[in-house]
């Protein structure tokens, strides 16, 4: 008997979000200014890859949370001059053998994603073309 691999949809984050770095110590500071959330490593990829990994718990705090919530969350406003920054878009990894049709490309609402939290396998930052 043959099994099929689970279906995975890629779905898109509306909007992109805006990562700056910063060298502070020898360590490096990687924040997404839309979330105010900070990824820290020796190397800029591993800052980043940080970074990821608190954006996909973000998001999963924010799905388990009942009723409205305020996704964005911005940084102070001299972290937004900081010279050094990258645009990505966020996107969201779902899968699984019982996931619902008609998911949309690209969602704008915490509610559409809460509908399908149970199904979230991972989130990506992806360059966004800006």
């Amino acid at each position: 008997m043959q099994h099929s691999a689970p279906r995975l949809v890629v779905t898109r984050l509306g909007g992109t979000v805006t990562v700056a770095f910063k060298k502070r110590g020898g360590k490096v500071y990687a924040t997404a200014l839309e979330f105010d959330i900070v990824g820290i490593g020796p190397t800029r990829a591993k800052a980043f890859q940080e970074l990821q990994q608190l954006l996909y718990a973000y998001v999963e705090e924010v799905l388990r949370s009942d009723g409205k919530v305020r996704f964005y969350c911005p940084s102070e406003a001299d972290e937004w001059e900081t010279p050094d920054k990258e645009y990505h878009s966020v996107m969201f990894v779902f899968g699984g053998d019982n996931l619902p049709l008609g998911i949309p490309l690209e969602v704008k609402t915490v509610g559409e994603v809460r509908k399908l939290r149970k199904n979230l396998g991972q989130i990506q930052l992806q360059p966004a073309m800006v």
